[in-house]
């Protein structure tokens, strides 16, 4: 494997890159200095998940929300 690490100035050419290198089956690691770091960073997390199916189990999403949601007993 080869690993490349670039420098992009533009936060959205960073994205676009990025895009490009996982169309081409590469693994992407993108950080960024600036602000919009943790918009990225949950914009790859729920783009990992929605690849990889990872919800592909639930069969019906507002039971499944329904049950999550459940008041749990609190501990005092």
């Amino acid at each position: 494997m080869t690993k490349i690490v670039i420098e992009i100035a533009n936060f959205q050419d960073a994205v676009l890159l990025a895009e490009f290198a996982k169309r081409l089956n590469g693994v992407v690691h993108l950080s960024d200095a600036g602000e919009e770091s943790d918009d990225l960073s949950a914009f790859m997390w729920l783009e990992e998940l929605a690849q990889t199916n990872s919800f592909s189990e639930i069969e019906d999403v507002v039971e499944w929300q329904t049950q999550q949601r459940q008041d749990r007993v609190l501990v005092r």
